[in-house]
């Protein structure tokens, strides 16, 4: 059957699609670094693909066996070290955001990907599949000790970083929101703060911690005029999203915690460690959304499954 200059026009390459992502990203509402991170994932399965299937250069050319491929690729990356668990996961559910775009544009006219789950590390609710996924959290013992190895540091940025893992302890808000705090969303004197959050497009009004405020109070004492954003680099600029994961790895690895764990510790981690000690102390769901900016309770509900404390009588019954 002769192929008509539309079925022509509709066929894309993996290079050509992969520069088109970003606006469908754009449209969801999705962060630039969350952005930036989907296309670097992607990048890695160009490669792969053109590393293994020379020939195929074509969205419509890609097979499920190619996608099997893939995740055993992945997987092999995990088991030999160079990647963790939820770093390989991230990278599988970029590929099923990406074929959801070329589903949406008519790029393809079977989205398999939908079909697939994969061997994943903790960490989320597979809709498609109905397997329930823990997120990664540390205990806040484990909190004390990486905050405890910043204040054994004397640089001159340790009461800046301080502040950022007291901000990330107490909150629980997310990177870009730390970034993105300024000295004016800060009340010392009513004991406030003001969270943006840019996921969600909403803001919360928190109480301050005494152990947040302390680290405010001794951070500001060291600005000559507090203004602008509250995190800044050496040179006065506002701090990066890679500085800022460097102050989280840095003390990470100082605690000793690093080598410990089978899950990279990032500000998530700590985002999750504080959603799951209000979960375990009964603190009802919405209340938790409004200190995260979750606009949708019901994505809070995969925490719950971390409390086992009111199922302790039946274990004892059952002996």
């Amino acid at each position: 059957m002769k192929r008509t200059q539309i079925d022509i026009d509709k066929k894309i390459t993996i290079n050509q699609a992969i520069k088109e992502f970003p606006n469908f990203l754009y449209i969801k509402g999705k962060t630039k670094s969350t952005m930036k991170a989907y296309i670097a994932d992607l990048k890695i399965f160009r490669e792969f693909m053109k590393e293994n299937f020379r020939s195929k250069y074509l969205i419509e050319e890609i097979t499920r066996s190619d996608i099997v491929f893939y995740q055993t690729f992945l997987i092999d990356k995990v088991k030999e070290g160079k990647y963790k668990k939820v770093t390989a996961d991230r990278k599988f559910d970029s590929l099923k955001v990406f074929y959801d775009y070329l589903e949406h544009y008519g790029h393809i006219k079977d989205n398999f990907l939908k079909e697939f789950s994969f061997t994943r590390a903790k960490g989320a609710y597979d809709k498609e599949n109905a397997v329930l996924y823990i997120p990664e959290f540390l205990e806040p013992n484990e909190i004390d000790r990486i905050i405890q190895s910043a204040k054994s540091t004397r640089t001159c940025n340790t009461l800046r970083d301080i502040c950022i893992l007291e901000l990330l302890r107490s909150t629980g808000c997310r990177r870009c929101s730390v970034l993105d705090l300024k000295w004016e969303d800060i009340n010392l004197f009513n004991e406030t703060i003001l969270i943006k959050h840019q996921k969600t497009k909403n803001t919360s009004i928190l109480p301050l911690s005494e152990r947040l405020k302390d680290a405010l109070t001794d951070y500001m004492k060291t600005q000559k005029a507090p203004s602008g954003y509250v995190f800044k680099s050496n040179k006065g600029n506002p701090l990066s999203m890679t500085a800022f994961s460097q102050v989280i790895k840095k003390y990470v690895t100082l605690s000793g915690l690093e080598n410990k764990k089978d899950f990279e510790i990032t500000a998530k981690t700590f985002r999750h460690s504080f959603i799951t000690l209000l979960v375990r102390k009964n603190i009802p769901l919405e209340k938790i959304a409004r200190y995260t900016g979750h606009k949708d309770v019901n994505t809070l509900k995969v925490y719950t499954h971390l409390k086992t404390d009111d199922l302790n009588d039946i274990s004892l019954l059952v002996g």
